[in-house]
């Protein structure tokens, strides 16, 4: 009988270190995911500003990249807090077209400051 509970003991345990490390696979799987969102609208609008030729300030509204047959084919949700918060402006060098809700999924400056 003592066997018995100490395997039950142990396949909870069990369970619940799989359960952690889901979630952390998960939370770090959602935060790629936003990353990667906010790098394409990125490389999508320094595109049409290129294109269409856009000073840094000019008004952009997101319809103007996302739709059918534009630089993206739907608008980016962050897989973890739903829609961003876009710009509505073309922002200046180092400064992101759109912005996440979670605070966790914010880039660090160091990695945004040539975009």
């Amino acid at each position: 009988m003592k066997v018995r509970s100490l395997q039950f003991a142990w396949l909870c345990v069990g369970t619940l270190a799989a359960g952690v490390v889901f979630l952390w696979w998960w939370t770090g799987n959602n935060r790629a995911a936003c990353h990667m969102n906010v790098r394409n609208v990125q490389q999508a609008m320094r595109s049409y500003q290129g294109m269409n030729n856009l000073a840094q300030g000019t008004p952009l509204d997101r319809s103007a990249l996302t739709g059918p047959g534009k630089m993206l084919e739907k608008e980016p949700v962050c897989p973890t807090c739903g829609p961003y918060r876009w710009s509505p402006v073309v922002p200046g060098i180092g400064t992101l077209m759109i912005e996440c809700e979670h605070t966790s999924h914010s880039l660090p400056p160091a990695q945004t400051y040539d975009w």
